[in-house]
């Protein structure tokens, strides 16, 4: 489940990294978990044979002591290949600040 601005990319994520997706709720970015939302996604994911839930980082924040199955949260990391990519921004930047 997650929370996000593109929750399509969040599932291919999960897909490429051979997570066993049993399902997969998606909610708008930025929102508030009710207790209805938790007993559904639970109810859902029991249904479904799942074992835990897999959520991204920032939705964990808010879910973290509400779950009954165990809370699991996928750590997404960026890596940037492009030699000079920093001082490029970092000169960018202070342009910005003046």
């Amino acid at each position: 489940m997650c929370a996000v601005g593109n929750p399509e990319s969040f599932r291919a994520t999960l897909a490429e990294s051979g997570a066993a997706v049993a399902g997969f709720a998606a909610f708008r970015d930025h929102h508030a978990y009710s207790a209805a939302d938790v007993r559904r996604i639970e109810e859902s994911a029991r249904r479904a044979g799942a074992t835990a839930l897999l959520t991204t980082e920032k939705d964990e924040v808010k879910l973290a002591g509400r779950t009954q199955l165990p809370l699991l949260a996928a750590r997404v990391e960026a890596e940037i290949f492009e030699a000079g990519f920093f001082a490029d921004a970092d000169r960018r930047l202070a342009g910005r600040s003046r």
